[in-house]
């Protein structure tokens, strides 16, 4: 087992979120953010909970523990909304929140385009087809993306010691050496998956990875179209796909609106050979729904919380939003820049002693306290 899952943390103080907030970080700039979760029994209850996670004030992912003994690694690919991210786990009544690992790994702008400050990208699936290795991630891989390995029983695993560079994705070259075939020229490469209900509606990435690492026959051809529930994705002039030897390529796509998914590898007509496929991601696309808070009101508010006791209870993550998430006491309003900004405090029950502090000046936009 991983040391990340020898141990966790819980939330049984009654606060419905509960939040980390990672630094430093770069505004503007794109991160991996891996949550763990290992449950293992810890509490002895037998109680399989489940519980939602958000990036900021946005919804990520609900986490099931469905078996006691799974990992559970959720990552999503985003964009650092201020100087530092916030992941939260919010209790929806099903059992203890819990985390074992909270990681965060730096991405260059070039790095999952699709990823902007409008879109992150929650990980489905990302697979090293063809390989033996069970896992490969950092160092091998120097942003430490998880490629589990992948095989279909009707496919055949090759492979080369030749390195391979997959420049566009930096895909390490020991996930680019291995790869899978289909039988024959006239049989499909196909990848199946269900849609979670969360994200029923949502837009889905489809990343393709293919590098052509066998040296072929004369007058053998590999070629191939990427086939999305039936439509082509690359028709021509962008395709067919026709691997060069020693040369690694990608392709890359968006499908929505359907529960069942279907992305078909199929040979042309004129192909002697089937298709080939290195390794393939699978990502969510989450919109961006909600801004966080004002920044002057966050710092100003944070400050009320840490001058005064009493009133911290449940005030964590984002003041504002969502707005189901709001902290008690505190309304909030939205303007045309969909800036929350704090427009109202009351804090006339929780008894508070001492003079005011100055950092109530800093809510600018604050008409009732």
């Amino acid at each position: 087992m991983y040391k990340n899952f020898e141990t966790l943390r819980y939330f049984s103080d009654g606060s419905i979120k509960n939040c980390y907030t990672l630094t430093p970080v770069s505004k503007g700039l794109k991160y991996l953010v891996r949550a763990s979760f290992y449950y293992g029994n810890y509490d002895n209850s037998g109680a399989l909970p489940t519980f939602d996670l958000y990036y900021g004030v946005n919804f990520w992912k609900t986490i099931v523990i469905s078996e006691p003994d799974v990992m559970y690694l959720p990552e999503i690919i985003a964009i650092a909304p201020e100087n530092y991210i916030q992941v939260c786990l919010v209790n929806t009544g099903h059992g203890t929140p819990f985390i074992s690992a909270l990681e965060l790994r730096p991405l260059s702008s070039t790095l999952y385009e699709p990823a902007t400050s409008l879109q992150s990208l929650a990980l489905y699936g990302r697979r090293n087809v063809g390989s033996n290795a069970t896992i490969v991630r950092y160092p091998t891989d120097a942003h430490d993306r998880l490629w589990l390995s992948y095989m279909q029983s009707s496919w055949t695993a090759i492979s080369t010691n030749t390195s391979m560079l997959g420049f566009k994705f930096e895909v390490p070259s020991l996930v680019l050496q291995t790869a899978a075939v289909a039988t024959t020229a006239n049989d499909t490469m196909d990848l199946e998956w269900q849609a979670d209900d969360e994200y029923q509606s949502n837009e889905w990435l489809v990343v393709i990875h293919y590098a052509e690492i066998q040296l072929l026959p004369n007058n053998s051809i590999r070629e191939f179209d990427i086939y999305s529930n039936g439509m082509n994705e690359f028709p021509a002039p962008d395709g067919p796909i026709s691997p060069i030897y020693n040369r690694t390529g990608y392709a890359y796509f968006t499908t929505k609106d359907l529960t069942n998914y279907n992305v078909s590898l199929k040979s042309t007509q004129r192909a002697t050979l089937p298709p080939i496929l290195n390794a393939f991601e699978l990502y969510t696309i989450l919109p961006v729904q909600f801004w966080a808070t004002y920044d002057g009101d966050v710092t100003a508010i944070n400050l009320i919380k840490a001058s005064y006791k009493g009133i911290s209870k449940g005030w964590n993550g984002d003041p504002c939003v969502p707005t189901n998430l709001g902290w008690s006491g505190v309304n909030c309003t939205t303007d045309s820049s969909k800036v929350p900004r704090i427009t109202t405090l009351n804090l006339s029950s929780i008894g508070l002693n001492g003079a005011m502090i100055t950092a109530f000046g800093s809510l600018t936009s604050l008409v009732k306290l």
